[in-house]
This record gives structure tokens, C-alpha cells and sequence, in this order.
């Protein structure tokens, strides 16, 4: 029952990070005119979609912390 209270956690973890990331990354083009020219809506959802790897490592110390007691 635990493990997957822990489970759910990492999911709603993974998925709140890339939304934040991908707020961040359209709110910074928005704001950088020069930015704005070069980053498009596609390659700011691919740079968010990166993020997953920092989600995973989240996931990975959680799943850790749950064995370890």
C-alpha cells in the first residue's frame, strides 16, 4: 500500500515538473523578443518533455527512500 502511495506521488511529481518546466520555457520566450523568433511553441514542449530525466531521477530517490525505510 505504501509503494504505491509513493508510486502515485512520483507520477503527480513527474507530471507537475513538466508543466512547470514548460510554463517557464514559454514565459521566458515570451519575454526575450529575440527568443521568441528562434524558440518555437513545438521546441518548447521538446525542452520540457527534457525535463522528464530530472522527473525520473525524483522517482528513482523516492522508490529508493521507500526499500531503505
Amino acid at each position: 500500500m505504501l509503494v504505491s502511495l509513493y508510486i502515485i506521488l512520483a507520477f503527480f511529481i513527474f507530471v507537475i515538473s513538466i508543466v512547470v518546466r514548460f510554463i517557464i520555457i514559454t514565459g521566458t520566450t515570451r519575454i526575450f523578443p529575440f527568443w521568441r523568433k528562434k524558440i518555437t511553441g513545438k521546441e518548447s514542449l521538446l525542452l520540457s518533455w527534457v525535463g522528464m530525466k530530472g522527473s525520473m531521477s525524483v522517482f528513482l530517490l523516492l522508490s529508493l527512500q521507500s526499500k531503505g525505510g
